[in-house]
């Protein structure tokens, strides 16, 4: 019995930062980060103001949780599609049009992921990991299709990809471009110059 107790207990455990994981998710794109407490998600989920610290020591803690779910849930889709194709123009359109929706629906989460105190003075290790799987996707697919590139002319296009698949998604975000900028239009025509950029000499 003690040992079902146990289990039972640790379920429970388990359940519970899921719970708090996805209310804090839904408090930051209504409200975004900078007003989230622990006690604001122990209220939110229902539970004791103590609860929440099982689970997250501390309020950096939970937002790193949080920034780290936003990776999670913006690359998934772009390991699935590498699978899924071994055509890199068709990879790195794909890849560019998930990250630019990811942006665009989640601007809340994806300001908490990019210019949060996460990130500053310096990005946490644990962002700059998550980071780095991003940048590895799409150095994977520059290289396969123009794997004759020296290095530094490598690391050239990579920057010139998130130079501007970054830039657009901000200042998209921050309503900084004109109204026609805004839809899915230029969208289009972001990830058509990153690829035909990024893919010359292929």
């Amino acid at each position: 019995m003690a040992r079902k107790s146990a289990a039972s207990s640790q379920y429970h455990r388990e359940n519970l930062r899921r719970d708090l994981i996805e209310a804090a998710l839904g408090y930051v794109a209504e409200h975004g980060h900078d007003t989230l407490s622990v006690r604001t998600l122990a209220n939110r989920v229902g539970v004791s103001s103590g609860a929440p610290y099982h689970h997250f020591a501390d309020r950096r803690s939970l937002l790193l949780a949080l920034a780290l779910e936003g990776y999670e849930r913006l690359i998934r889709p772009s390991v699935e599609q590498e699978r899924a194709t071994s055509d890199p123009v068709e990879y790195l359109t794909a890849t560019s049009h998930q990250f630019l929706t990811f942006a665009i629906q989640n601007p809340r989460l994806f300001e908490l992921m990019y210019e949060s105190e996460l990130t500053r003075p310096e990005l946490d290790p644990a962002i700059r990991e998550a980071q780095f799987r991003g940048f590895s996707l799409l150095k994977d697919a520059i290289m396969t299709a123009v794997p004759s590139m020296s290095e530094e002319e490598f690391s050239f296009r990579l920057l010139a990809v998130w130079s501007t698949l970054y830039g657009f998604a901000t200042l998209r975000n921050k309503q900084m471009v004109k109204p026609y900028e805004m839809g899915q239009e230029a969208a289009d025509a972001v990830v058509k110059s990153v690829v035909r950029g990024a893919l010359a000499g292929s």
